[in-house]
């Protein structure tokens, strides 16, 4: 609820700056033509989004660097670069659920207290900002109404992605809220080191080798919390510690309001196949899907994921069983986790969706 009226409060903020630049720079914004207004309004839209993804990543990526990060992959929507063991820069389509972007660093020396961490954190909304600024300053010439209305939607979508990151928001992957949480605790800067190194290394180092801290007892509303136990829960399955796998991923879920939203589906995912695997309870597997929100479902059926695609398997066996959909799944399960560029998931990926397949198998042939 708290986050609801942030965003409300943020679009009205918006809108305010918007309504104030037009009086105060007295802005001509009339369109003689309606399918020109129209073209310019989708246009502007369209064009700002990914511009303003694109920059904010940017902004992370360049002040990272000016901290003294090093580069690991640039995440633009579907697209990803990354940097190889050979130290090339390759590239791939691969979909993160709740990201559209995400500029991933490493820092290269061991962790210390004094770790710097604003800069890099701050990077994207102080870009988006100079962005603001900029087409304010266009603004200010009043050139044409289609000048105009282009301009004062970059402006609208540079706010909305400088305010969005700018202000702490529990409940999303936010600029503002790392750098508070990780100002207010020294476990959070570790686990914020963590993760950064996590990322590195599972490009080229099978999980069970990464050596990161037990992050269960943390506080677990923190994104990069969530994702250094999902790592460690990675780990154990990886060396054969299915128990405490299972301790890992049942924590999280009895904690899944806490867990901020995008990070949820995983969980659910993950949930879902050590409930078949560790507990043999198909029954379960079914409630769980049925008491499922929609926006958990819709994420489950969309991301092209190895942890998510493993579950929408599930999905059309068990739930609403599909023979053809989920053989389909299966192929495109196996082909993702083919090509993902996080070598060190590779094995433990593939063995998981390998054991999802058999036991399908051998329970069905038991039913024959």
């Amino acid at each position: 609820m708290k986050k609801n009226i942030i965003s409300i409060l943020i679009v009205f903020l918006q809108i305010a700056m918007v309504i104030a630049l037009i009086f105060l720079f007295g802005l001509n914004i009339k369109i003689e033509e309606s399918w020109i207004l129209i073209f310019t309004l989708i246009g502007s839209l369209i064009f700002s989004v990914y511009f303003h993804v694109i920059t904010h990543e940017l902004g992370h990526l360049i002040f990272g660097l000016m901290s003294g990060f090093q580069f690991v992959s640039f995440h633009f929507f579907s697209h990803l670069w990354y940097r190889d063991l050979h130290g090339k820069i390759k590239h791939q389509r691969h979909r993160q659920a709740g990201i559209l972007g995400q500029a991933l660093m490493k820092y290269p020396h061991d962790y210390h207290d004094d770790m710097p961490y604003f800069w890099y954190n701050a990077g994207g909304v102080i870009v988006n900002l100079i962005f603001a600024v900029i087409s304010v300053v266009i603004l200010y010439f009043n050139i044409n109404g289609v000048v105009n209305v282009f301009f004062l939607m970059f402006f609208y979508m540079a706010m909305t992605f400088a305010l969005g990151n700018g202000i702490p928001q529990k409940d999303s992957f936010n600029d503002a809220r790392n750098i508070y949480t990780i100002s207010k605790s020294k476990r959070i800067k570790k686990a914020f080191y963590d993760q950064l190194s996590m990322s590195h290394q599972l490009i080229t180092t099978p999980v069970e080798n990464i050596e990161i801290d037990n992050y269960l007892e943390d506080d677990i509303s923190v994104g990069m919390v969530v994702g250094n136990n999902v790592i460690n829960y990675y780990k154990a399955l990886a060396r054969g510690e299915q128990d405490q796998a299972w301790e890992i991923i049942s924590k999280l879920y009895q904690n899944i309001d806490q867990i901020i939203t995008p990070m949820q589906a995983l969980i659910y995912s993950e949930y879902l196949t050590m409930v078949l695997l560790h507990e043999n309870n198909i029954i379960k597997v079914i409630n769980i899907f049925s008491s499922m929100k929609n926006n958990i479902e819709t994420a489950i059926l969309t991301v092209k994921d190895s942890p998510f695609l493993r579950a929408k398997y599930l999905y059309y066996k068990y739930y609403k069983p599909d023979d053809k959909k989920r053989e389909k799944t299966l192929d495109t399960a196996y082909l993702t986790i083919k090509d993902s560029y996080q070598k060190g998931l590779k094995d433990i990926s593939l063995n998981l969706l390998d054991a999802v397949v058999s036991f399908t198998i051998k329970e069905g042939t038991e039913n024959v």
